[in-house]
């Protein structure tokens, strides 16, 4: 790799057509591998670090046509494209903001973690600050949520006014102050683990007034840390939500329209909160996770209620009440062929159920069977979840459905095989829940 950098920094004339950079580990497959290796002299030897940053920055300063730049720094020297010295962060974000054209940044793990007062090495203000006319911004880590920063990091974010996707943490400091008229998308996590009770209204409310500041949100992804009762006009734009039940009551509460909300993920809510659901539109939803279960007829209502859904996740087993005590079960097979066909429009199905109704992944034949059942019933059906996962993508194995019509237009044949789950998009706010 210290040769790639090499070669990028001594041609400039292939460096200036580079639109996209992601910096990760070794062992980082969550997106495919692209790198120049035909013209590059694998007969280099390793340079030292000082040698290996400055050809890195070489090569930042010759992308003219840059958009996206993506750093997940690791403190660990053996992860290839990671430093350990700050001093090196500041520099390669100095080569960084003289991209003209950059528009889709992402900064996680240790990025950032020496700036205090929105000072960098040797006191000098972190070179971060000076970009500008961003439309992603992604800065993940419990860095970007220290105080002393906040005033820094939220003049930053406001010298960019196009921003459509944006991610930082929920307890980000006058976070309720930015306004963003061209807000699409948006992921607030919790990055400092553990919050002292008595943070968690303020926390909460400085979200809130954000969200009100920023109508235009499409897509949310926040795990409330406290009861949230948002004002019956917020979020009227609001399509897309992972969240947990806290914010429904407030969703709940518009009188003047009805929510249409197309994809919806509560983590902590089960089915038969789901069928109680009053003002969202029914018509709209398309996508529906659902974290558990406890009765299977609710199951059923949702697949009337929302007749428009075409994917669906489902846990592998289901709540039952026994002798007065909840105990978790497998879904008997044909009690799950009969809830799936209820979907009329279901074309994808995600989650262990299928597998775990079956057996698992030792009854090849049984599952076998249960899929050509299950395709014969669901005729929309086009994607399945296998039961194992593919490691260095962090992601579950798919089976791909395929059908063949006749001359006449009559099924003539099914089929089916088991892909590689695609590469993960870093800038997809969900993360990959609704892919």
């Amino acid at each position: 790799m210290p040769a790639m950098w090499f070669h990028l920094a001594q041609r400039a004339d292939l460096s200036r057509n580079i639109r996209e950079v992601q910096l990760c580990t070794r062992q980082d497959y969550t997106a495919p591998d692209r790198y120049p290796v035909s013209l590059v002299d694998s007969s280099l030897k390793e340079e030292n670090e000082e040698e290996r940053i400055n050809n890195i920055c070489t090569a930042l300063r010759h992308m003219k046509r840059l958009t996206t730049f993506v750093w997940q720094y690791e403190a660990d020297i053996k992860a290839g494209l990671r430093t350990l010295d700050h001093r090196h962060e500041d520099m390669i974000l100095t080569s960084l903001s003289q991209a003209p054209n950059l528009r889709h940044l992402m900064l996680r793990g240790q990025c950032g973690a020496h700036v205090r007062d929105g000072k960098g090495t040797r006191r000098r203000s972190y070179p971060l600050w000076t970009i500008n006319n961003l439309e992603s911004l992604c800065l993940l880590g419990a860095v970007w949520a220290n105080k002393s920063n906040s005033a820094h990091i939220i003049r930053f974010i406001q010298r960019s006014p196009n921003i459509k996707h944006l991610e930082v943490p929920m307890e980000l400091d006058g976070l309720g102050t930015c306004h963003l008229p061209c807000l699409r998308r948006v992921g607030l996590p919790l990055t400092l683990g553990a919050i002292a009770t008595s943070l968690h209204g303020a926390i909460t409310n400085s979200v809130i007034r954000f969200l009100q500041c920023n109508s235009n949100i499409e897509v949310l992804n926040w795990n409330t840390v406290a009861s949230c009762l948002l004002p019956p006009d917020a979020l009227p734009n609001l399509r897309c939500l992972s969240s947990n039940s806290g914010i429904v009551a407030g969703l709940e509460m518009s009188e003047s329209t009805r929510r249409p909300i197309e994809c919806l993920d509560l983590w902590d809510a089960d089915a038969d909160r789901l069928t109680e659901l009053q003002n969202f539109d029914s018509s709209t939803l398309r996508k529906l996770k659902i974290a558990n279960v406890r009765s299977l007829e609710s199951l059923h209502i949702i697949a009337q209620k929302f007749a428009g859904i075409t994917w669906l996740w489902l846990p592998g087993k289901y709540m039952q009440n026994c002798s007065n005590r909840w105990i978790l079960v497998e879904y008997e097979l044909p009690q799950l062929l009969d809830i799936l066909s209820s979907f009329r429009n279901l074309e994808v199905f995600r989650g262990p159920a299928l597998w775990e109704a079956v057996g698992g992944d030792c009854k090849k034949e049984q599952m076998h069977i249960a899929i050509i059942d299950l395709i014969e019933r669901c005729p929309r059906l086009r994607q399945l979840d296998h039961c194992s996962s593919y490691e260095k993508r962090k992601a579950v194995k798919l089976i791909k459905i395929h059908r063949k019509k006749g001359m006449n237009g009559e099924l003539e044949q099914v089929w089916y095989e088991v892909q590689r789950p695609p590469p993960g998009n870093v800038f997809d706010t969900i993360m990959r829940t609704f892919d």
